[in-house]
């Protein structure tokens, strides 16, 4: 199944980090979506995000690349 996502992770007070793209969610599969923005330390973040899934519709694991340092 192939669907296409806006996500937000949120790292407590912090901030966030958003990103979308294509999400196909099937065991195995491993895409690349763009970082669109952030909030707090992470305003204006851009990027990529790697997504693997572990288990379909349960499980995944993020790895991000910012272009540029948080603002702590």
């Amino acid at each position: 199944m192939l669907n296409y996502c806006t996500t937000t992770l949120t790292f407590g007070d912090h901030g966030a980090i958003s990103w979308m793209g294509q999400f196909p969610d099937k065991q195995g599969n491993e895409f690349f979506n763009p970082i669109v923005g952030g909030t707090g330390i992470f305003e204006g973040a851009r990027g990529t995000v790697r997504t693997n899934i572990l288990a379909e519709g349960e499980r995944w694991r993020y790895q991000f690349k910012l272009l540029s340092s948080p603002k702590c």
